[in-house]
């Protein structure tokens, strides 16, 4: 399974730094089939999903203890200290385990430990007035979840495929935070404020609740 994986990955580069769009559409399906076919690309998806579901479990926990409604109320009420002062404790526990966990092997750990810090400063930051400023101009971008991943995806194939414009294995980390805040801050937040003075959701929401309750109502 690892000279598979590895075969994979080289195959990978060279379709995707150079390759037309046909070539990358089989090299993605070849991919899937790794992931389904080998016991390690298995064990990957295991892990992803145990990921993805440990994440919405916590979500779930939280909201039946009423934890997401007191967070609610904290933001509301503007940052009470006890609160405040509760949530900084997690934020700063998340923290150690993001760095931690990973010299103890344990990375996937760190990666739900990221959601509650990520999730603890947003909170105490929209808690204050400052904060909610500073917020502001994320939230059109945040109502349209779905729509502005598959909108993200669409433009990195463009810009990094060798169909398009070729820029796949050609930056460096830096370059690519520059091009995601280019497309995020240029791109989608305009788009996502403007889409939104016309609708109440955004396209692929739209089309995720008709799915849901089989009801243009809903939608």
């Amino acid at each position: 399974s690892e000279a598979l994986a590895r075969s994979l990955v080289a195959s990978n580069d060279a379709v995707f730094a150079g390759g037309s769009i046909a070539a990358a559409w089989l090299e993605n399906a070849r991919a899937v089939g790794w992931f389904y076919g080998t016991a390690l690309g298995r064990w990957s998806i295991a892990l992803f999903v145990s990921l993805m579901g440990s994440g919405l479990v916590l979500g779930l926990w939280l909201a039946r203890r009423g934890t997401v409604a007191r967070l609610g109320a904290f933001v509301d009420a503007a940052a009470d200290r006890e609160t405040d002062a509760a949530l900084a404790r997690v934020q700063w526990g998340a923290l150690a385990a993001v760095v931690l966990l990973p010299m103890v092997a344990l990375p996937s750990g760190s990666q739900l430990a990221l959601t509650v810090l990520y999730a603890t400063v947003i909170v105490r930051l929209a808690a204050r007035p400052r904060g909610r400023a500073f917020l502001a101009p994320f939230a059109n971008v945040g109502r349209l979840p779905l729509t502005n991943y598959l909108a993200q995806s669409v433009v990195a194939t463009l810009l990094f495929h060798g169909w398009a414009f070729g820029l796949y294995d050609r930056t460096g980390p830096a370059q690519e935070v520059a091009l995601g805040l280019a497309v995020f801050i240029c791109l989608q937040m305009p788009l996502s404020a403007w889409w939104l003075r016309h609708h109440a959701n955004g396209p692929m929401e739209a089309v995720w609740r008709w799915m849901t309750y089989g009801s243009r109502r809903h939608a």
